[in-house]
């Protein structure tokens, strides 16, 4: 009778030992931030030549970028550990920027206006949570003012 108890015992503590390895493996994947990573890119779907130098913290950047008509630059790409699903402010640390259109023109769009950039968000990853954020500045032929 004695070896039979003793038995289980041992089976029982087994099955404890699987138990909280299990409940501490999904505090462990609950308790993971994920990440979130966003990508802004400025897409010129206009039939003009288009040059931009974009200021952060008021400093231009290093490079003009010109994109001709149907091409698009991705111009940063972040990384965040918060694993969010709201969309991000696609706008931030862009102060401003200087814009020259072929053939002349003035862009009506503003690249620091949160308003003026397209946003879409895609689940990736469910545990830990992970997050693809994509920020588009289009620019259209009727964002142009002659």
């Amino acid at each position: 009778m004695g070896t039979k108890n003793h038995s289980y015992k041992i089976v029982c503590f087994l099955c404890d030992v699987k138990s909280h390895y299990l409940i501490i493996s999904v505090l462990f994947l609950i308790a993971c931030s994920g990440e979130s990573n966003t990508s802004r890119t400025i897409k010129n779907s206009s039939e003009k030549e288009i040059k931009i130098v974009i200021y952060r913290f008021g400093i231009p950047s290093n490079d003009t970028i010109k994109l001709n008509p149907g091409e698009e630059r991705v111009i940063s790409l972040q990384n965040s550990n918060s694993g969010s699903e709201d969309p991000p402010d696609c706008a931030a640390r862009l102060d401003s920027a200087w814009s020259w259109v072929e053939g002349g023109g003035m862009l009506n769009k503003r690249i620091q206006n949160t308003s003026d950039w397209d946003v879409e968000t895609e689940r990736v990853k469910t545990l830990p949570p992970e997050y693809e954020h994509t920020c588009v500045f289009e620019i259209e032929d009727s964002d142009i003012a002659q």
